[in-house]
């Protein structure tokens, strides 16, 4: 039974590295936002096109279908005003709900399980990382399979920057607001009006009759909300190969999990940590240096990125797996002693 417990010098070393880990994806994340600004206005990343470029449409998804919105605007003005909204979500994310993430990596540190729970920003941090442990399996036994996951071609990497950086908030209303949160508080809401409306499609999990405890049909909204969620990336990916619905449906019921439970913000910078943060990065090191944007093995910077999700995504399934292996022994010396007569 010992072996199952790591001795308590060596799991406080890994706390203290897990810890340490999440903190430093944490100050990438601050640094992403001014290179994405740098990348927009002050260097050659549209070549033929520049900031100013018009923009006659901007799309939304409705229930899982895209609908065109007439604009006229240029594309750095739309860029400033969402990249505004993300900074201000990061900053009420870094600050609860419960305790600022410092608190929270602190009491990590000291061994609190429920610690993580405690600010939304580290519980992204450790998805987003657990994500992409579940991705490389799944992209593995996907390519031994021969399936493809394909991939999506811009005319212009600006345009593309624009789009990965609008799609969180142009996607999380479509799939996480209308098709969990509306119905959540038709079904659940404690008290309806207009007001709690609104309150429960900011934050589902504080204004519905189980909160923490989620009902069942919560989880069936979550599931649907995945499953149209990776048709989607199909369906109008513009480039995606149905080998992409399996990892875009994970990607949606974490996300969707993660509205219903911390809220419409936490679902969007999850979604913009997958989006914004890592192509950030990535193309800063082609503008820079030249790397590519989207390879980890070739962007050192990607690469850097890559490798701390990924301890952390292993440290925290560990962590996790420990946890229901601690809890089973105990029900089962639990049940024992009864056997025995002893309780």
């Amino acid at each position: 039974m010992q072996i199952l417990y790591a001795k308590p010098a060596l799991k406080q070393l890994l706390l203290i590295f897990y810890a340490a880990t999440v903190g430093i994806l944490f100050g990438l994340m601050v640094l992403a936002f001014p290179l994405g600004a740098y990348l927009v206005y002050n260097t050659e990343l549209g070549s033929t096109i520049n900031y100013e470029f018009p923009l006659d449409e901007f799309y939304i998804f409705f229930a899982g279908f895209p609908i065109n919105l007439p604009i006229g605007n240029q594309l750095g003005e739309l860029f400033i005003v969402l990249w505004s909204f993300y900074l201000l979500f990061f900053a009420i994310l870094m600050l609860g709900p419960k305790r600022n993430i410092l608190q929270s990596l602190i009491r990590t540190v000291n061994g609190d399980e429920h610690a993580p729970r405690d600010n939304a920003l580290q519980m992204v941090i450790i998805w987003l990382a657990v994500l992409l442990i579940i991705s490389k399996g799944l992209e593995l036994i996907q390519q031994s399979a021969g399936v493809s996951i394909g991939s999506v071609e811009f005319s212009n990497p600006l345009i593309q920057l624009f789009n990965i950086t609008a799609a969180p908030i142009r996607e999380e209303l479509g799939f996480r607001v209308v098709l969990i949160g509306v119905p959540a508080y038709i079904m659940l809401a404690k008290i309806h009006s207009i007001k709690y409306f609104f309150k429960t499609l900011w934050y589902p999990s504080k204004y519905t009759f189980f909160g923490e405890n989620m009902h069942r049909n919560v989880y069936i909204l979550i599931t649907v909300s995945a499953i149209l969620f990776g048709l989607a990336h199909f369906l109008y990916g513009g480039g995606w190969s149905y080998g992409k619905i399996p990892q875009a449906m994970i990607g949606g019921w974490i996300i969707g999990w993660l509205y219903y439970r911390y809220g419409l913000h936490t679902a969007i910078l999850m979604h913009w940590s997958t989006n914004y943060f890592i192509y950030a990065y990535g193309y800063f090191g082609k503008t820079i240096w030249g790397f590519p944007e989207n390879d980890s093995t070739d962007n050192p910077l990607l690469g850097g990125i890559d490798l701390l999700l990924t301890i952390v995504g292993v440290i925290a399934v560990g962590l996790f797996l420990q946890k229901i292996i601690r809890r089973y022994i105990s029900v089962r010396e639990q049940n024992s002693f009864k056997d025995s007569n002893i309780v």
